[in-house]
């Protein structure tokens, strides 16, 4: 009887021991460790436009992991409702573009309409210099003065014309649009007589060297603003795309298109951060995605990025994706070293939320 509790007694103390035992090498003896997080699959750079309310157009990067440095671009319309905003036509949802491709034309009315009546003051003026220099014979002002009597006679037909949309869209059956067009159309044969009146009468009163200088001078001056306004027009005249894609038509907060990158796609795996500070660029990671679950890819970390709002972390890795079979929004698992970790350290990252 005393040799079966003995035995017993000696069972148990070899069972502490042994604990202790165990439990001094799950504190000193390092193994190697790996860690476990989903996935799921994201364009590398996605590149927006975006209309921020009637009177700016603006554009940015939503997401870009790629390096490049694309310009953001903010265009304020001072007369929102004289810029007409024109997808190009052979835009397609999924349709690829390449980098410096039309995504969205600009067309200024009031710009285009400005820069018709600098070039006809252009013209009136070069034509007054010429005068000027040749000397005028009584033919020539006869032209003038029939010039006038053309002008006049052709504001006065709009005349009738003006007054009519002017009543429309008092009563509210002429758009805005219809009536700012009149009004520009009015203004620009007003234009043309003045010019013509002033160029008929300097032919009257001869020329004299400082009306030669102020002629020289106004050519220049219109032939400046003509150079502004035609620049401002082409600055204002496309929008490109800053690098390879595909398109995609959304309508979410003023967004209307999208550009995403995805010949090589990004896999973002979350991770508590609390164990983000163990991994490292350049690590591996292998990759398995639900909608293939027969293959495990290999690659490496790119970067490790923090999210503050959900107090996680995202592991990044790159995947080609050059047969188009990866797809945005695919989910799966991912599974990356920690290095050699003893067996209590690995308990504790366990204890933080992860599957070792």
């Amino acid at each position: 009887m005393f040799l079966v509790k003995l035995s017993i007694k000696t069972r148990r103390i070899l069972i502490f021991f042994l604990l202790i035992g165990l439990l001094a090498i799950a504190g000193t003896v390092q193994l190697p460790q790996s860690v476990r997080g989903p996935c799921v699959v994201e364009p590398l750079a996605v590149w927006y436009i975006m209309r921020d309310g009637a009177d700016q157009i603006a554009t940015g990067w939503e997401r870009n992991l790629t390096g490049l440095v694309g310009e953001c671009t903010l265009i304020q319309f001072e007369r929102p409702d004289h810029v007409e905003v024109k997808l190009s036509p052979h835009l397609r949802e999924g349709s690829w573009v390449t980098a410096g491709d039309t995504i969205v034309s600009l067309l200024s009315y009031e710009s285009t309409m400005q820069l018709r009546e600098f070039e006809t003051m252009l013209d009136g003026a070069i034509a007054e210099h010429r005068a000027l220099l040749a000397g005028e014979r009584i033919e020539d002002q006869e032209v003038a003065h029939q010039n006038v009597r053309l002008a006049e006679a052709a504001l006065q037909a709009d005349n009738t014309e003006y007054d009519r949309v002017k009543e429309l869209f008092e009563a509210g059956h002429a758009s805005l649009s219809e009536w700012q067009v009149a009004q520009g159309l009015h203004h620009l044969l007003e234009v043309e007589l003045e010019l013509a009146s002033a160029g008929y009468q300097s032919m009257l009163a001869g020329a004299r060297p400082e009306d030669v200088s102020v002629a020289y001078a106004e050519i220049n001056r219109l032939q400046q603003l003509i150079d502004n306004t035609r620049n401002s027009l082409d600055r204002l005249h496309a929008i490109t795309s800053p690098m390879d894609g595909i398109v995609r038509f959304v309508d979410s907060n003023g967004v209307f298109i999208r550009i995403e990158r995805t010949d090589t796609m990004a896999v973002m795996v979350s991770i508590p951060q609390s164990v983000a500070g163990l991994l490292r660029k350049g690590q591996p990671i292998e990759i398995s995605l639900f909608a293939e679950q027969a293959v495990c890819q290999q690659s490496t970390i790119e970067r490790i990025e923090y999210d503050s709002n959900l107090a996680r972390a995202f592991a990044i890795a790159f995947l080609s994706n050059n047969d188009g079979k990866l797809r945005t929004g695919m989910l799966g698992s991912s599974r990356l070293p920690l290095g050699r970790l003893t067996l209590w350290e690995g308990i504790k990252v366990k204890l933080r939320g992860i599957r070792l």
